[in-house]
This record gives C-alpha cells, structure tokens and sequence, in this order.
C-alpha cells in the first residue's frame, strides 16, 4: 500500500487535529488540547501530531500517526527521549503515543500488540508502547461525530458495505455548513481513502450517491490521482522484483529509497537501469538523481 494514501488522511487532520487525538480516549472531555508543531516540538523524531494536554491537576503529551502501509518509519524509540527532555525542560513527563491504522494492511503482525523492541546505537534495546487504533474496528458514528476533519474515515470503519449509501448522505449533512473550500478538500480526500477498501468503480457508485454538483470535479480529480498512485504502485513493485532477481545483495536503504520514487516515468527508467546495471549501488545513485 502507497504511502500516498497518507497525504489524504494528514490534509483532513490539519483542518481540526483535537478531533483526531480524541479518537483515542485518552483525553478527559474537559481537558485542554493545544496543537504543537511536531518539526519543531520534537527536534529528530518525525511524527504526525504532537499534542499538550492540560488536565487540571497535570500536564501531559500525545504523539498521535497515522499509518497507511505496514512499515515502522514511526517508532524511533531511541530519540524517544529527545521528545521528553524537550518538552519538559528537564523534567520526567507522561507521554502517551497512538497510531492509527487506516485498514487491516497497514498494521503488521508484530505491532498488533502496541509493543515493539527495537535496538539502540548503543547496544541496548528500547521497548517501545503505543496505542494501536484500528479504523476499521471504530464506530462510523463516532467519525461523523468528529467532524470534517473524521468524518472521511468513517466508510473505512466497522460498518456494512450496504450501509455506506446512507452513511455517505449523513456526512454530507455534517458538513454542510462548511466553507466550500473546505468541503472540496473533503470530497477529494475521502474519494481518495475510499481507495484502501473498495475499487474504482465502487468509489463511483457510492460518490454518485451523495448528489452534490459541487462534488463532480473534486472526485473525478481524486479518481485520476487514485490512478497514478495504483501506477506508482505497480512499477515500485516491479522495480523491486527486477532487483530481488537481478540484485539480491541489494541493502534494505536501497527498497526505502524506491518506495520514495512517486514519478511513473522515473520508475521506468529505473527499471532499465536496473536491467542493464552492472550493480545495485549503479541504481541507487540513479534514483537518487534530482
């Protein structure tokens, strides 16, 4: 599954992140959620969202990601601790750490349990603890409820394919208040989402159900983006199979720098060059090019 499908979900947490970081329960209804910019809050770890929570009596923060395909880009447990000692000034704070997993694909085996050993640069190993949220196991109520910003989840949630009609019309009413601005972002993300769980021509069907005038070009636009990112997807696929055959000392860097190729000609050059290069190290700089 492309890492494409994120750029959707993180536009539509971007237009309210609190709704996001309430889908797991850890937050008390009154407590106070302040959005901080997780580049600068969290210096070397790379995270989706990083929250305060202000409760009465204390202080804590929420690490929140959202995980389309099955990789583990997220836990980087050994600067774990540069998020702490930078949001406490020294001082030993909760932090708490949810992932979001879009559908069943996305979640591997081994993180199935929110607990993850991984070794440090030091010779010692880190346990890592994380809430695991399976989208596909959440009420689409509480979706909607979420708002614009959930609401385009809740087709990927624990409901009947037959349901999905009215639950589309519920959404739309949900939202109609909205900016149009806001609701084309909308439309378009979750044209693109619904590409986890049902076929093209399924998206069509269900897309045309809403009714909406204002909804034809945003979903076409997001049909021929679910196009290209099927087409990246293939020739990534296929570079790697040329490589496993052609290239089997290939290093792992090697298969995460395909996987950020996101252009369907530069993946057939490099499919030739993987074809006629002498080795993997003569690919690597190739696909390294600007």
């Amino acid at each position: 599954m492309s890492n494409n499908y994120d750029g959707p979900a993180k536009e539509l947490m971007a237009l309210n992140p609190e709704a996001w970081a309430r889908l797991t329960h850890f937050i008390p209804p009154n407590a106070t959620v302040i959005t901080h910019d997780a580049t600068m809050a969290l210096s070397s770890v790379s995270v989706d969202k990083f929250f305060e929570i202000r409760e009465a009596d204390k202080i804590w923060y929420l690490v929140l990601e959202f995980q389309s395909q099955a990789n583990y880009d997220f836990l980087i447990p050994c600067n774990y601790r540069d998020l702490i000692i930078r949001n406490s000034k020294g001082r030993k704070v909760e932090v708490k750490t949810a992932v979001i997993y879009s559908h069943p694909g996305a979640l591997p085996q081994e993180q199935e349990t929110g607990i993850v050993e991984f070794p440090c640069g030091d010779g010692q190993s880190n346990t890592f603890n994380f809430k695991v949220i399976k989208v596909w196991e959440l009420s689409p109520q509480e979706l909607v409820d979420g708002g614009i910003a959930t609401a385009a989840l809740a087709p990927l949630g624990k409901i009947n394919d037959l349901e999905i009609p009215d639950l589309l019309q519920q959404i739309q009413l949900k939202i109609a208040d909205e900016p149009i601005e806001k609701k084309n972002q909308f439309w378009g993300s979750m044209g693109l989402l619904l590409g986890l769980k049902y076929g093209e021509e399924e998206i069509e069907f269900l897309m045309k159900g809403i009714g909406s005038m204002e909804n034809s070009s945003i979903y076409q636009r997001a049909i021929r983006q679910g196009r290209e990112i099927e087409s990246v997807e293939k020739g990534q696929k296929h570079l790697q199979t040329v490589l496993n055959k052609l290239h089997p000392n290939h290093p792992e860097s090697l298969k995460d720098l395909v996987r950020t190729v996101t252009s369907s000609d530069k993946l057939d050059k490099a499919f030739e060059e993987a074809l006629t290069a002498n080795s993997w190290e003569a690919v690597r700089d190739f696909l390294a090019q600007e």
